[in-house]
């Protein structure tokens, strides 16, 4: 069974049982002109992952959880290839795209944790910087930085310490709460490792989950209408023998035998019509697509299904742990925020106290 079967099942899917490849189809050789081939397919899924990944090894890790198999090997020529479940053969890496070589998933994984670490930053400095423009404010010709600019500068430059990043406690910022120890275990169960991912998903995680179920709606809608479309080519096949007998007849005994099967020459017509006027999408050069090409398609549809409702699902589950505890996470941040506004507007205060005093 491919990837998660109940959730085709769940959604009124059938389920891809055993599927066999052998060589290239001449749909899948169409397919690929259009842009809908299973490496397509598997384009789009590695990208979902590495956006998700951490690192090489939880890359390697998330693939092996949506059933692609990779084989790494870094001292070879052929460094990295991927195999989804139901393939024959694996596909080399840079035959796939340069994107998808082990050291472009590297620098990915790289730039955008350094881009979670910049967001994280901006966040703990926000409220002090607010504070510090109210108490003192600049010349009009101060340029000011947006939320969007500092984001884009921080993702565009490196850190200028990794290893000290590293070692950095990415839950600092609540290890004084009561519950922290809950909330970091709650966290990490659903992937969520430090407060920088937890206000990234903040930001991102509602809006990608909304663009995934739409997605998921529209595929679900292609799948039901493939295999409906297949369903009927079959049945159609059931009454082939009869309806060829009846066209084989004439005059009086055609008459009599359609009287004698009306139901089964009725549902014929009316079948092979439904046929014609759904299977014209999936022609190829103006020629309809057997069974199996339209069963290779709908098999590669729920692969990509598959891989999506997990996505989706997971996705789910991260926002119901994230509201479990948003309330109080969000109180405390800014309790430590005024906290250091408040200290910092004291310490001000002092200085200009003194230089007031040595005036005088």
């Amino acid at each position: 069974m491919i990837l998660n079967g109940s959730v085709c099942r769940e959604n009124g899917l059938s389920v891809i049982e055993q599927p066999k490849s052998k060589g290239v189809s001449h749909y899948e050789y169409e397919a690929r002109k259009s842009g809908i081939s299973w490496k397509e397919h598997l384009r789009q899924i590695l990208k979902a992952i590495i956006v998700q990944s951490t690192s090489l090894d939880d890359f390697f890790s998330r693939c092996t959880e949506h059933n692609i198999e990779c084989v790494y090997k870094p001292e070879n020529k052929v460094k990295l290839k991927y195999r989804p479940q139901g393939k024959e053969r694996f596909v080399r890496a840079d035959t796939l795209g340069e994107e998808y070589t082990p050291e472009a998933i590297i620098e990915s994984i790289e730039r955008m944790q350094n881009a979670l670490a910049v967001a994280q930053r901006f966040t703990m400095h926000k409220a002090d910087e607010a504070s510090a423009i109210t108490a003192e404010p600049k010349s009009a010709n101060t340029a000011v930085i947006t939320t969007d600019d500092f984001i884009v500068i921080g993702a565009e430059n490196s850190i200028t310490d990794p290893e000290k990043e590293e070692k950095a406690d990415g839950w600092a910022s609540i290890r004084g709460m009561r519950i922290c120890d809950d909330i970091i275990a709650d966290m990490e169960s659903v992937g969520i490792h430090s407060l920088a991912e937890y206000n990234a998903f903040s930001v991102t995680g509602w809006n990608k989950r909304e663009e995934l179920g739409k997605k998921l709606g529209k595929m679900k809608s292609q799948i039901l209408a493939i295999d409906e479309l297949i369903a009927k080519i079959n049945h159609l096949k059931e009454l082939s023998d009869t309806y060829k007998e009846y066209k084989g007849l004439t005059g009086f005994k055609q008459s009599r035998f359609r009287k004698k099967n009306a139901a089964a020459i009725d549902d014929y017509e009316q079948t092979n019509s439904y046929i014609w006027e759904h299977i014209e999408p999936y022609k190829q050069d103006d020629k309809a697509p057997t069974v199996k090409q339209l069963t290779d398609h709908s098999n590669d549809m729920k692969l990509r299904f598959n891989a999506m409702a997990q996505e989706y699902n997971h996705l789910l589950e991260v926002e119901a742990v994230m509201g479990k505890y948003n309330r109080e996470i969000r109180k405390h941040i800014t309790q430590q925020q005024n906290r250091r506004a408040a200290e910092q507007s004291r310490e001000r205060r002092q200085g200009r106290n003194r230089r007031n005093s040595e005036l005088e």
